[in-house]
């Protein structure tokens, strides 16, 4: 995540409620969270943790909405902000900004709705985000930066309809899209989808595991 890497992450959860996150990983790192719970309520920080840190943080509260941030900022360095923004509402995020870098925030936007990112920025760096927008639709991203890098997206967008990517980026770069049917319960038939895509696979055998471990989890 040299030279002006960034990642950004958005979500429309429905009404008016959103989620932005960037983060800078280069030498001037930032990291800027924005979430707008519905009404008036929002919730804006920012933490730039070059050799001038520095943390801001906002928070326009309505109802029983109420923010905590907590920011160590010697040593090993994190940052956590936690934002309840009414009964059921709650937004935290947190980042260690050391040699084993990370960020994750979580934000449940109503009862049944909840997005979550997380970045590792070290050698073995990963980018994970979970979005389920209503009670059936989800989506999936996983990207590990380091070494055998990979990138795998599952999106189930109605309960029936499935996508898979999946992309190695080194020296063997191989992508496999998949559309099928969700069996929603483990059956012989999701052994099949799994034997036939896995039969894509003509290198690099040591990816497979984490794949499958993956396909179990969204499906099953």
């Amino acid at each position: 995540m040299g030279g002006h890497t960034r990642q950004v992450s958005y979500c429309n959860m429905g009404g008016h409620t959103r989620q932005v996150s960037y983060c800078n990983m280069d030498g001037h790192t930032r990291q800027v969270p924005y979430c707008n719970m519905g009404g008036h309520t929002r919730q804006v920080s920012y933490c730039n943790m070059d050799g001038h840190t520095r943390k801001v943080s906002y928070c326009n509260m309505g109802g029983h909405t109420r923010q905590v941030p907590y920011c160590n900022m010697g040593g090993h360095t994190r940052q956590v902000s936690y934002c309840n923004m009414d009964g059921h509402t709650r937004q935290v995020s947190y980042c260690n900004m050391d040699g084993n870098t990370r960020q994750v925030s979580y934000c449940n936007m109503d009862g049944h709705t909840r997005q979550v990112s997380y970045c590792n920025m070290d050698g073995n760096t990963r980018q994970v985000s979970y979005c389920n927008m209503d009670g059936h639709t989800r989506q999936v991203s996983y990207c590990n930066m380091g070494g055998h890098t990979r990138q795998v997206s599952y999106c189930n967008m109605d309960g029936h309809t499935r996508q898979v990517s999946y992309c190695n980026m080194d020296g063997h770069t191989r992508r496999v899209f998949v559309s099928a049917y969700c069996i929603r319960t483990c059956s012989v038939t999701d052994s099949c989808i799994l034997i036939t895509l896995l039969s894509t696979f003509t290198t690099g055998l040591s990816a497979i595991p984490l794949f499958v471990g993956m396909f179990y989890d969204i499906v099953c």
